[in-house]
């Protein structure tokens, strides 16, 4: 029997989970299995990198139960928001505990704008900061949470659409499965993770493989826009905040959480295991500058200055558009604690992040 630590692994392919996985391909106690939907990327994986692999999406109910069952470390990069997908690994989770009476590791990525977002419209925020180790403000119930004693099974039908949800909602009901597993089921140890805008143009053999994401998800809707509309978009003035953090760096969170939780079988997790990844605030007017610059310099753009999306172009892109203005007016301003009290230290601020963005851009402009 293998002595080494078992991982089930969601969001191989993708930009963070690829970032992720990198770091324990470098760790020799891990033996990771990849949920994959593409053949072709699945088999780069298991014969350049040693990942065992399973064909399958986040709709295979069954498939996601059998695995995590056999796992002592469930990691979801790949979803926010998929309820059945979650109470799917939850119950594989529960099985293994119940089988071997060692709760496993389930760390889940969610987003640090359900917590600290304030709705300004692109207009200057508060001066609050939210801190993660402020379990009261990490935990806020967003209106749906599920009972204590919800252990119904997960369905397909449960899938619901981007339309049918509040953005609060859509994180909201999941991260509190996801926290009431540990807590009141107690056969569990999660964490959840809440990214901000995480930035960088990504590096390493799983991309130089062609197996995962280049760019940022986060970057990637204002930037299609600004390139299709040929002039850098922004929401309102721009003039709200939002953390960052660098691909790389918030890699290196996810790798001391999974290490402090493997050392310590007591490692605080449930309400007490929520985190910020962040080093830093830019205002949305300086991304979207930064976005012109690039523009102009490509002979894409007639100015080198940024325009407010106007309401028809955004009633134009119907519901995604909305979302899109929605989440890039929002104010999140929130300062993550819990990491560096592990020895999580990032360095790259925010004058990293204006010049990746540039070069972010540069990037999509030649694809």
């Amino acid at each position: 029997m293998s002595s080494k630590v078992t991982v089930l692994f969601l969001g191989a392919t993708g930009y963070i989970g690829g970032s992720v996985l990198e770091l324990l391909l470098k760790d020799p106690r891990f033996e990771v299995t990849a949920l994959v939907r593409d053949s072709a990327k699945a088999r780069v994986l298991t014969e350049k990198f040693g990942v065992r692999t399973v064909a399958g999406s986040l709709v295979d109910i069954q498939l996601l139960t059998e695995e995590a069952s056999k796992a002592d470390v469930i990691i979801n990069t790949a979803s926010l928001w998929m309820l059945p997908a979650i109470k799917a690994l939850l119950a594989g989770a529960k099985a293994k505990f119940e089988k071997t009476g060692k709760k496993p590791i389930f760390i889940h990525t969610s987003g640090a704008a359900t917590v600290a977002g304030e709705d300004v419209r692109g207009e200057p925020g508060s001066d609050k900061v939210t801190a993660d180790t402020d379990v009261e403000a990490m935990t806020r119930s967003s209106g749906n949470e599920p009972t204590a004693n919800d252990e119904s099974s997960a369905t397909v039908s449960e899938v619901p659409t981007m339309a049918d949800l509040s953005f609060e909602h859509i994180h909201g009901v999941v991260e509190a499965t996801v926290r009431r597993a540990a807590d009141e089921g107690g056969y569990v140890r999660s964490y959840v993770l809440h990214p901000p805008c995480v930035w960088g143009v990504r590096r390493g053999p799983l991309i130089d493989a062609g197996v995962s994401k280049v760019l940022s998800p986060a970057l990637d809707g204002i930037a299609q826009l600004s390139i299709a509309r040929g002039q850098s978009a922004l929401i309102g003035r721009g003039l709200n905040k939002w953390v960052h953090v660098e691909v790389h760096e918030q890699a290196d969170l996810y790798k001391h959480i999974l290490d402090a939780a493997l050392a310590d079988p007591s490692f605080p997790s449930g309400n007490e295991g929520t985190y910020f990844a962040e080093n830093g605030t830019f205002v949305q007017l300086e991304g979207a500058r930064a976005r012109a610059r690039a523009l102009h310099a490509a002979g894409k753009s007639d100015t080198a200055e940024p325009k407010a999306l106007s309401k028809e172009e955004i009633a134009q892109m119907g519901p995604m558009g909305d979302m899109l203005a929605f989440i890039n007016g929002l104010n999140v301003v929130c300062r993550g604690e819990r990491g560096r009290q592990l020895g999580w230290a990032p360095v790259l601020g925010t004058d990293a992040f204006l010049a990746s963005v540039e070069a972010d851009m540069q990037t999509r402009l030649k694809v």
